[in-house]
């Protein structure tokens, strides 16, 4: 699984997506947004929905999770196709960030 969710689509063996991290970036958006809504809402007990919701938004953002991804240093760990690699891709945020699973 792991090898999987560090696996770029242009690295995914014969360019199937379901080898690649889309179906894993699908599952982790949904728990990353249960376990964050969960924390928020036992942490401020008195805020309403429209501020919970805002402060999800904040911590769940393509940017904090890319922040996240640099943070951690996860670029080395992914496996890309030579194009991407070339473009950039272990150090863009985009790449990194949806291969974080986010």
């Amino acid at each position: 699984m792991l090898e999987r969710a560090l696996t770029h689509i242009s690295a995914a063996s014969g360019g199937a997506r379901v080898n690649s991290y889309q179906r894993l970036e699908f599952l982790g958006d949904h728990v990353l947004g249960l376990v964050v809504s969960d924390m928020l809402y036992r942490a401020f007990p008195r805020a309403n929905e429209g501020e919970l919701s805002r402060r999800l938004a904040d911590l769940v953002r393509k940017e904090t999770c890319a922040d996240v991804a640099r943070t951690i240093d996860v670029g080395p760990a992914l496996s890309l196709g030579s194009s991407e690699s070339q473009a950039g891709g272990r150090s863009g945020s985009s790449t990194a960030t949806r291969n974080f699973g986010l």
